[in-house]
Parts: C-alpha cells; sequence; structure tokens
C-alpha cells in the first residue's frame, strides 16, 4: 500500500454517502464499492425512505436514482435542494422512457454535481463519486 492510498482511505471513511435506488441488486452493488473504498453508506430502497434516511443524518454526498417508486428522483432532488447545507449529489439513471440525455441533463439543472449512466463499472463509479466529493 502506498502512502496516497492510505490518505485517500483515511480520507473517505469520515464520508458518509446515502443511496438511494429501487433496484435491489444496483444497492447492493454500489454499496459493495463504497464500503470497499472506505466510504460509510446508508442505502434506500425508493425517494419517501431516502428522504427520511436523509432528514435522519447528515451526508456527504447523496447518490439518488431518478426514475422509482413512492418519490422519484426530481422529487428528491427538489428537497435535497431545499436543505442548508445541501450535500453534493451525483444521479444515476438508465434513462427510462425519457431518454437519457434528457434525464441527465435535467438533472443537472436540480443542482447536480455530476451524472452516470446505467450500466456503469466500479471504476467509473468511484471516479464520478470522487470527482463529486473533490469538486472537479
Amino acid at each position: 500500500m502506498t502512502p496516497d492510498s492510505t490518505t485517500s482511505n483515511d480520507r473517505s471513511k469520515a464520508i458518509q454517502i446515502l443511496v438511494i435506488d429501487d433496484d435491489g441488486e444496483m444497492r447492493t452493488a454500489i454499496d459493495y464499492v463504497l464500503e470497499a473504498a472506505g466510504y460509510k453508506v446508508i442505502t434506500a430502497a425508493n425517494g419517501k425512505e431516502g428522504l427520511r434516511e436523509f432528514a435522519a443524518a447528515r451526508f456527504d454526498l447523496v447518490i439518488v436514482d431518478i426514475f422509482m417508486p413512492e418519490q422519484d428522483g426530481f422529487e428528491v432532488l427538489m428537497e435535497i435542494g431545499k436543505s442548508s447545507p445541501r450535500p453534493k449529489m451525483l444521479v444515476i439513471s438508465g434513462g427510462g422512457t425519457y431518454g437519457l440525455r434528457r434525464v441527465l441533463s435535467w438533472a443537472e439543472r436540480f443542482g447536480v454535481q455530476n451524472t452516470l449512466s446505467k450500466p456503469f463499472t466500479r471504476e467509473q463509479l468511484l471516479t464520478a463519486v470522487e470527482q463529486v466529493l473533490s469538486g472537479s
């Protein structure tokens, strides 16, 4: 292990991430990848549950799917956008019937720092998370 990876891992341990996605396999995979990278992860199966989790704790990053039951990702983004301080946000989506590019461009209007289209690789997820957290 190099000194740089230790520093990065130490920094990530203090970072808490909320993952909101109705796809159980996707949620589990994201949780696994992020926890292995040293992040603390809380998951929620839909927008309504995600907003309850959000209200209960402070998160540095919220990863939210757009198309979900209960409350969709746009409703979640609007509610989170009202919070102060507002966490950084990463939207993930397969596009649904609206078309992926349109969905992801709409998300950016809600103050989302980055978007990621499904399916994505472990490396793409970690890169997107690092970019959002570092502000680049």
